[in-house]
């Protein structure tokens, strides 16, 4: 691409204004995707070369995990009691496009650096009111040796690296002080539920799971179906398999209302059928956990004090390219190592390790695998008070841009090391609803005996539904088509397609949050 390019002198635009002086430069666009007038696009050229692109940043990220500070690896300073780690429950290493939107930022940037390469580019002028990306973009050029310049020029558009301005201008000591005390706040009335009575035995299975997506109007009637989990629940009561619930009290898709959810709980636990018992991780804190929590923030943030910007900064460069991922991921790394990230997977660690030691030992787990910071401590304290099998369930399919699948371990890393990782923070087997994500687990080196292929539970509801409303499902965010003509079915065949090779993040995001119905007339 870059031998049509004549200009030596490359423009990035982060904003919707159009430069001036066309002729003079080489046109970049950081964030939109049209390719005209003589202007690229960086996601684009991402997508483009998008496999590439991508393990260079998984084994940069694996890399972190092992670098030195102090003759100490991350992993080593992070690993805390009983061989909790934390480096494995940061929001770096979950590596979440939800929860860190700055990860696209990242890889733009390693595309930029390739673009500015294959040009042979001797100087960049970007167009931005983006004081993160000036940061990031001004390190990479001084890195390769070229001339920057920044005009701070403003969009009409909300830009996603500059939404959260005012936000992070308030001192993170009072950000992360309030943060923790609304949660605690908010969650505190749960500790008034009944402890519960759980299940053991051979013929017992325990399931871990959110507090949502569930069934409103059967909730009222004191019985309880997931739309995570389908029928599953009465498959196990007609088996006569008891089932321990554990929910995690983390509503996203549904409005929260505490009172109705407590009232609930305690409705299923006292009508519900005698195989099914209810409660919530949450109705565990108590002032013990919390000021161990507290006692440990203290001492982790205090220990590492003396780790400053220009010491970390340096985990975030590699032999490997020139870019410095610092600025985009230094707020990751604070909210994980001193921050309310850090508090909150140390409030993980103390609920899980109560309730494992208060559960009876477990023969059967099943939990939503999404590869999240809880699911770490889960997974360490079931092992730890000696429960049998886990079993993580991928309740949807696997997005290529939905990095928290992907780590590249077996690329970058020691036997050892790998081994570790799964053995001590992975579900012994992981259940997978289609051959699409079985694949992508097998390329980024799974182990087969570890995974299986299981039917979408969260789909079965629509298997022989006749009761289809548009507006139903629309209100949901879902999409709908009626097929009654060959553009309908072209339509919803390109829209699937899309979906299902999606690796541009903005589709990713659609195809993440929604489902498509389609009724052939």
């Amino acid at each position: 691409m870059q031998n049509n390019l004549l200009c030596k002198a490359l423009l990035i635009l982060d904003t919707d204004i159009e430069p001036k002086y066309d002729d003079e430069f080489t046109i970049f666009n950081w964030n939109g995707y049209d390719e005209k007038n003589n202007s690229y696009s960086i996601p684009a050229f991402l997508e483009r070369h998008s496999d590439r692109l991508r393990n260079k940043y998984l084994s940069f990220i694996s890399g972190i995990s092992e670098s030195e500070i102090d003759n100490k690896t991350i992993v080593e300073h992070l690993t805390i009691k009983d061989g909790h780690n934390l480096w494995w429950m940061s929001l770096i290493a979950e590596k979440s496009p939800f929860k860190s939107p700055h990860i696209f930022d990242c890889l733009r940037l390693l595309a930029l650096e390739e673009i500015i390469l294959d040009g042979g580019f001797n100087q960049l002028k970007l167009n931005s009111d983006n004081k993160i990306l000036a940061e990031a973009v001004q390190l990479l050029c001084q890195n390769l040796g070229i001339s920057f310049s920044w005009n701070k020029v403003k969009s009409s558009k909300n830009f996603t690296g500059e939404r959260n301005k005012y936000y992070y201008k308030i001192p993170f000591q009072v950000r992360y002080l309030a943060s923790l005390m609304r949660n605690l706040i908010r969650l505190w009335p749960l500790t008034n539920l009944r402890k519960p009575n759980w299940f053991s035995g051979k013929n017992t299975i325990t399931i871990i799971s959110y507090f949502d997506n569930f069934d409103v109007d059967m909730l009222k009637e004191g019985s309880f179906k997931s739309g995570y989990w389908g029928s599953i629940g009465e498959v196990f009561n007609n088996a006569n398999t008891k089932v321990n619930w554990l929910h995690l009290y983390s509503k996203v898709a549904v409005p929260s209302d505490l009172a109705f959810d407590m009232r609930a709980i305690n409705s299923i636990n006292k009508h519900a059928n005698v195989n099914e018992c209810h409660a919530f991780l949450e109705s565990y804190l108590n002032r013990k956990c919390i000021l161990r929590a507290v006692n440990n923030y203290i001492k982790l943030v205090t220990k590492r004090w003396h780790w400053n910007s220009g010491k970390v900064s340096l985990l975030f460069t590699s032999k490997d390219f020139k870019a410095s991922l610092w600025p985009f991921l230094k707020q990751d790394w604070n909210t994980s190592i001193r921050g309310t990230g850090l508090f909150h997977n140390l409030l993980w660690i103390e609920l899980f390790d109560m309730v494992m030691a208060d559960m009876p030992q477990q023969n059967t787990g099943l939990y939503l695998h999404e590869n999240q910071d809880w699911e770490r401590a889960m997974i360490h304290s079931w092992r730890q008070n000696g429960n049998s099998k886990i079993i993580g369930v991928v309740h949807t399919p696997i997005r290529y841009w939905d990095m928290r699948y992907f780590n590249n371990l077996c690329k970058t890393k020691t036997t050892k090391v790998f081994n570790h990782f799964f053995d001590e923070f992975q579900p012994d087997t992981i259940a997978l609803n289609g051959p699409y994500s079985f694949n992508q687990c097998v390329d980024d080196c799974y182990p087969k005996n570890r995974m299986v292929k299981v039917e979408a539970l969260r789909y079965e509801a629509f298997v022989g539904m006749s009761d289809f409303s548009k507006e139903k499902f629309e209100a949901k965010g879902q999409f709908f088509k009626e097929i009654g003509s060959r553009q309908d079915l072209l339509e919803v065949m390109q829209l699937i397609e899309a979906t299902r090779t999606a690796k541009s993040h903005a589709l990713n995001d659609r195809s993440s949050r929604s489902h498509c119905v389609v009724i052939v007339k």
